[in-house]
């Protein structure tokens, strides 16, 4: 089964709580898209749900997705 490395925490506390570990990549549903990653950054929202400030459930991966909704023309018949 493929796996993907996620940066992930499972209690809250300070940010050395943070650990990369291997999951399942997910399966997609229609409509939906996987994208790769190749560089991420902690930002400080992130640090304040580690810290349980938001009260987010956990195990939880901190992330920020938005749906992509354009693409340059150029990127039409690009592969990875």
């Amino acid at each position: 089964m493929p796996s993907m490395r996620v940066l992930r925490f499972e209690a809250y506390g300070a940010p050395s709580i943070l650990n990369v570990q291997n999951l399942p990549v997910p399966e997609l549903n229609s409509g939906e898209v996987l994208v790769k990653v190749r560089a991420s950054a902690v930002n400080p929202s992130d640090v304040r749900i580690v810290s349980g400030l938001f009260n987010a459930s956990v195990p939880r991966t901190p992330s920020r997705a938005s749906p992509v909704s354009w693409r340059p023309a150029r990127w039409e018949d690009k592969e990875d």
